[in-house]
């Protein structure tokens, strides 16, 4: 097994060195441009591997009690460093209005606003007025102050991850254990696009209410009382994380499973009863969808315009969800044009996880398998979506909630290595790295954007009336709202210019400006009009 784990580490290796290439298995061959593909079959064999390799004979190792005052140090610092792992993003600024929701901020101006906000239909489709608040606190301190906007975003996220410590702890993991998982989420990868883009920020405040709600139903399964006043305020903060993100219905199912799984292996002598809980759970869910489908007529989801978004219910959808909470769960990487630095990281994270499978127990503990199948459970609500992450990770958001059971079972696996402290430096040394060079991949591209424009500005003395913005054929980077940045720069550039933006099967008259975005970056080409 270790053998064939190091195989397809290899073809991950391969598609570093060589670029675009065949996997081949037998009779079906996957054509690969990028290490995305192989980097999933990685993940996808390294997940079958754990899966089925779970002993049952065996409890995990036993919690070790730690003071609050440790407890308060551990969460602390913590906070702090990933608070500093996302400290590039504060210079990663869009001007277009939909990257911070600025505009819908400043139109939560009256009360009659705000009831709106609650009551009627949002242009995108979805119901999720309570994060939109924190876009108007936003935009009440900062205003047209862009980076303002990332400091909620840095900051929820730092907080989920000391939720994530408390959880672990109150789930009686080791205090290592449950520090791994918590540092673990905080510098994890695949976090970059819920916590660089602002816009993003539904899923880490849904994330945020979801872990406050699970620990507070944990005090309350603890009461001898079936009404209690944590019962009570884990179903507001439910209800409240459903005002955020779509992912907080996952937590109708993940409540019942965590009764299940906890009565076996640590049931306290004196519970409260698990059924007025359990029905006021429901019975949340059922009014909260409710509000949804009197607004909509339905339940809601992506729409723009008159044509609703290519999401949809499919046996392919739901192979997705399968596939990507497990494989793309832990780690990711921009890996479309990859730079030298990414594919070191890239290396470096393989070459852990080898390290890691070749000196770990060879069956791990059982709760690994229920932590992994937490995440598949948690990803249920986007589901429809989940398969439009691409291998520059964008749409990667939608695993943010997921991830954070994915870090504790890694973190359970990882605690029985012979190896445990270097291999969790090289695990952890490669999620952090994965962090910076995503948030790098933005700040090149708007370096790029800066350079291309001045250079274009330059060529033009006397500027035309006209200009034309036509996109060439090219590489998707993965960034959103390139071109509309783009265009605003070259409107600096050229203030007294009207700036169109014309697709590539139009004819648009005068002069224009040809972009697309390939291996050496943004080319930017001036052409002669008719």
């Amino acid at each position: 097994m270790l053998l064939l784990l190091s195989l397809l580490a290899l073809n991950v290796v391969a598609s570093l060195v060589a670029g675009e290439h065949p996997i081949v298995l037998g009779s079906f061959s996957f054509p690969a441009r990028t290490p995305f593909k192989p980097l999933l079959l990685f993940h996808a064999f390294l997940a079958v591997l754990l899966l089925s390799s779970i002993r049952r004979d065996r409890e995990p190792l036993a919690a070790n009690s730690t003071s609050s005052k440790n407890l308060l140090r551990i969460g602390v610092s913590i906070g702090a460093l990933t608070a500093l792992a996302y400290l590039p993003s504060f210079w990663v600024n869009f001007h277009e209005l939909d990257w911070t929701h600025r505009h819908n901020g400043a139109g939560i101006n009256s009360w009659n606003a705000f009831w709106n906000l609650f009551s009627k239909a949002q242009p995108d489709g979805m119901y999720r007025p309570l994060a939109f608040l924190s876009f108007w606190l936003d935009y009440q301190v900062f205003g047209d102050t862009l980076w303002g906007y990332h400091l909620q975003s840095v900051a929820i996220h730092s907080a989920n991850a000391v939720l994530l410590l408390l959880l672990a702890q109150k789930l009686k993991l080791s205090t290592w254990t449950a520090s791994f998982a918590a540092i673990l989420f905080g510098w994890a990868a695949i976090h970059f696009e819920a916590v660089l883009w602002p816009a993003a920020r539904f899923d880490l405040l849904a994330t945020t209410f979801l872990l406050l709600s699970i620990l507070l139903w944990l005090q309350h399964r603890q009461s001898e009382k079936a009404y209690s006043w944590a019962g009570a305020g884990s179903l507001g903060l439910y209800v409240l994380a459903t005002l955020c993100k779509e992912t907080a219905y996952s937590l109708v199912v993940l409540i019942p499973i965590l009764y299940w799984v906890l009565n076996r292996s640590d049931r306290p002598r004196e519970q409260a009863d698990p059924r007025p809980y359990l029905l006021a759970l429901a019975l949340c869910t059922v009014a909260m969808l409710g509000v949804r489908y009197s607004i909509y007529h339905g339940i809601g989801g992506y729409a723009y315009g008159t044509a609703a978004a290519s999401a949809s219910f499919s046996f392919r959808s739901l192979y997705h969800l399968l596939l990507y909470p497990l494989t793309y769960g832990g780690f990711g990487i921009n890996n479309v044009f990859l730079h030298w630095s990414g594919a070191a990281v890239l290396f470096l994270y393989v070459a852990g996880v080898l390290l890691w499978y070749w000196r770990a127990d060879s069956r791990p503990a059982r709760n690994l398998g229920f932590f992994l199948g937490m995440a598949v459970v948690a990803a249920i609500p986007v589901f429809p979506v989940i398969g439009w992450l691409q291998p520059t990770l964008q749409h990667s958001r939608h695993l943010y909630w997921p991830s954070a059971w994915i870090a504790l079972g890694l973190a359970v696996a990882l605690e029985r290595s012979r190896l445990r402290l270097p291999i969790a430096a090289l695990f952890l040394g490669a999620q952090l790295l994965g962090v910076f060079y995503n948030q790098s991949v933005y700040l090149r591209a708007l370096a790029e954007i800066e350079g291309q424009t001045t250079r274009i500005g330059a060529q033009f003395p006397h500027p035309p009336q006209r200009l034309n913005l036509v996109r060439e054929a090219g590489e998707e980077n993965g960034i959103f709202y390139y071109e509309s940045e783009l265009a605003h720069r070259l409107s600096q550039e050229l203030p007294h210019t009207e700036l169109r933006i014309c697709s590539a099967e139009q004819h648009c008259e005068g002069q224009t400006l040809a972009w697309k975005v390939d291996r050496s970056g943004l080319q930017l080409t001036r052409r002669s009009g008719d």
